[in-house]
């Protein structure tokens, strides 16, 4: 089957920037969400964590269905961007609310609250991160295309974290001012509305491609349930998407878990504030840039996405808790040594080079996927598959959030604490989770991932065996 690699970057550009918006979303909330709730306005770590869970488990079921909606919505403006208009302004209005709580609320009140606001967060961007994702495997069905398409996603995903991140801690933060909660609205209202702006710029940058992307089916088929159910089990159907799905749902819990607790290692562990803090989590994004630029070729060399990516995940894992497990034997530098900073900006930024190679990778095996399904089932249902991706993107920060709100109280992290007066035994058992228990829970996404077995030779073969499929129904 021909291919038509030369997508042109005006439009990988534009592609990208949806995925600027989703960096700014995960950023606010991997880095600052749960330490807003638990630091500044005194909910309790597990209870925090259990609103997001809760948000991620309703959130699981409105994936697949806004896949499955969107695979067969028909209009004058295609399938997909329907859906990634209409989302902007809801998305960015949810999402300076759930950082907006009114004053006075108990506990009770601020679980409520951050329930009730990380569920229309994430309800709606899957309104329209489900529908853009798939256009990552309907712009071309090159399979080098694709995961150039995705390494330029991941880029301006990735540094949509990092703006939000430095806005934060330059503009609204400063020295210790993320415990201030009047600086939050401020802080709320602009990524809301960078997130909206650059979801429209994206839909209105692909705009031109309608044309040219896979149609809904010619007949009037109306949504059920029980027709959803169908597609999500010829999905579960498939060896590949079965394996990579659940090593990225346990992929998704590790780094989570390191990434929402990576503003309390800073803060309580090496007893960084302000503009250093946002300095440091900042580097390592800015390493997972690179990563994402280098994926493809690395991918290229090693003839195989699955294992890049498996290397990618032992990578950033290994190189991001270094410094954590360094302390804990006692071969780091102390607190306040001229050499701490510069080996734990090094540290960073070489882990977030496997971040990058993880999340080009991922997006590029799910496109080949959606491949074998028009292969097995003679149709085109990106939705579904990148439905799943979606997911996994918020569980990153939802499983993350959990785990860390556990162990944030298991440990004895109390609410409003002072850096300063914190026991050691807490310090200590901050690092041990963040250390140690992160290099035990990688080897269950690396395993799963064994599991996937399209590689450059597999794929050639299934768009050779769809493309005979079509010229016999064509005879």
């Amino acid at each position: 089957m021909p291919s038509d690699p030369a997508v042109g970057w005006p439009v990988r550009i534009a592609f990208g920037l949806g995925s600027y918006a989703e960096g700014i979303l995960y950023g606010a909330f991997s880095y600052f969400l749960l330490f807003f709730y638990n630091q500044v306005l005194g909910l309790s770590g597990s209870l925090a964590g259990t609103a997001l869970a809760i948000a991620l488990v309703v959130d699981a079921a409105t994936d697949p269905l806004v896949g499955s909606i969107s695979d067969r919505h028909r209009s004058r403006w295609g399938r997909r961007h329907p859906f990634m208009y209409g989302s902007a302004l809801p998305f960015a209005l949810v999402f300076y609310l759930l950082f907006v709580p009114p004053e006075g609320l108990g506990e009770a009140g601020l679980f409520a609250w951050l329930l009730c606001f990380s569920v229309a967060t994430r309800t709606a961007l899957t309104f329209f991160s489900v529908p853009h994702m798939t256009l990552g495997a309907e712009l071309t069905p090159d399979y080098d295309e694709r995961t150039t398409l995705a390494a330029v996603r991941s880029f301006l995903s990735i540094a949509g974290g990092v703006s939000v991140i430095m806005v934060g801690f330059v503009i609204f933060f400063g020295e210790d001012g993320q415990l201030d909660p009047a600086n939050y609205p401020g802080f709320a209202l602009t990524a809301s509305i960078a997130m909206a702006a650059t979801i429209l710029l994206s839909g209105i940058g692909t705009h031109s491609c309608i044309p040219r992307l896979s149609k809904a089916p010619a007949e009037q088929v109306h949504f059920s349930v029980g027709r959803l159910l169908r597609e999500l089990r010829h999905a579960m159907g498939l060896r590949p998407f079965r394996f990579i799905l659940s090593s990225m749902i346990a992929n998704a819990a590790v780094m989570g878990l390191l990434s929402t607790l990576a503003t309390y290692i800073l803060t309580f562990f090496f007893r960084l504030e302000g503009l250093t803090l946002g300095v440091q989590l900042s580097t390592g994004m800015a390493g997972g840039v690179l990563g994402a630029v280098i994926a493809s070729p690395i991918a290229a060399r090693m003839k195989s996405k699955r294992n890049a990516k498996i290397l990618g995940m032992l990578w950033f894992a290994f190189f991001t808790s270094l410094m954590v497990n360094a302390r804990l034997l006692g071969w780091a530098p102390a607190n306040g040594d001229p050499w701490l900073l510069p080996l734990l900006l090094g540290g960073s930024f070489i882990g977030g080079l496997g971040m990058g190679l993880i999340s080009v990778l991922g997006n590029a095996m799910i496109a080949d996927v959606t491949d074998e399904h028009e292969r097995v089932y003679g149709t085109r249902q990106e939705g579904i598959y990148y439905s799943a991706v979606s997911f996994v993107s918020k569980a990153t920060s939802g499983l993350g959030t959990l785990l860390a709100g556990i162990a944030i109280d298991f440990v004895g992290l109390n609410p409003n604490a002072d850096p300063a007066s914190v026991p050691s035994t807490v310090i200590d058992g901050l690092g041990i989770v963040y250390g140690p228990c992160v290099l035990l829970m990688i080897l269950a996404p690396v395993g799963l991932l064994w599991g996937y077995d399209i590689d450059r030779k597999r794929h050639e073969e299934i768009r050779r065996e769809i493309a005979e499929a079509k010229t016999t129904s064509a005879v």
